[in-house]
């Protein structure tokens, strides 16, 4: 089953972290929101790698790195009262929004998600489980 990729999910991936497996086993058909695409490339520049080969190592994953659009921004906007009170990012928000445009499970790492994810009308998948 498809799902919708937090960076935390990628770079587990990416960093052979735990939850790379789980990661690897979900990633056909999945998507990563263009606002989180910006989050992994720059935590990969932030430990020296040249922003191409970042861009090149992200494109390599497959991951649908789906437009962020008017819909999701809209969806994002609405869970501001979440996100001051668990301190959700705006990248945050943007991939919980698409995974409620796409009605499909966030996979993620950050476990603060479980606890807002009834609240905020999204399915939580633990990418570390």
């Amino acid at each position: 089953m498809s799902r919708v990729f937090d960076a935390s999910a990628v770079l587990a991936l990416l960093n052979n972290e735990k939850g790379a497996g789980k990661a690897a086993s979900l990633i056909a058909g999945s998507s990563l929101s263009a606002v989180k695409a910006i989050e992994v490339q720059q935590k990969l520049i932030d430990v020296g790698m040249e922003a191409v080969a970042a861009e090149t190592m992200l494109a390599s994953l497959g991951l649908h790195i789906t437009p962020f659009d008017a819909q999701q921004a809209s969806i994002a906007a609405s869970l501001r009262p979440i996100a001051r009170q668990h301190r959700l990012s705006l990248a945050d928000c943007a991939c919980i929004a698409l995974s409620r445009a796409l009605q499909l499970p966030a996979l993620s790492g950050d476990q603060a998600w479980k606890q807002i994810s009834k609240e905020a009308g999204f399915t939580f998948d633990n990418v570390r489980r």
